[in-house]
């Protein structure tokens, strides 16, 4: 039994490195688009901070609604305000903006 354990273990370990592996390779591949980018590395901050804010805005208003529905079932969230410590518009979360189509220039 404890053979199976650390087996387990052991794969759960190599799962979290190739993830961090693939994760590391996501964000040099994403700073190398930058470097080659018209945006001067100086002003990189006040493009990628407020995005990395948003999401994070985004993703705990998703978690808040999830413990929502834990709590009250399948009741509307948008009828219990109290529930997030803030307000997201509809239309205005990480993945409305993010799958909206570009305009065509």
């Amino acid at each position: 039994m404890t053979a199976n354990t650390s087996q387990k273990g052991n794969g759960a370990r190599r799962t979290r490195s190739a993830g961090l592996a693939e994760l590391k390779s996501a964000l040099w591949d994403a700073a190398n688009t930058l470097r080659g980018s018209a945006v001067d590395r100086t002003d990189w901050k006040g493009y990628i901070l407020p995005l990395l804010f948003f999401k994070r805005i985004s993703d705990v208003w998703d978690e808040e609604t999830a413990e929502a529905q834990e709590i009250y079932g399948d009741a509307d969230p948008s009828l219990f305000p109290e529930i997030h410590r803030f307000v997201v518009p509809e239309g205005c979360h990480w993945n409305d903006v993010r799958y909206a189509p570009s305009p065509s220039h």
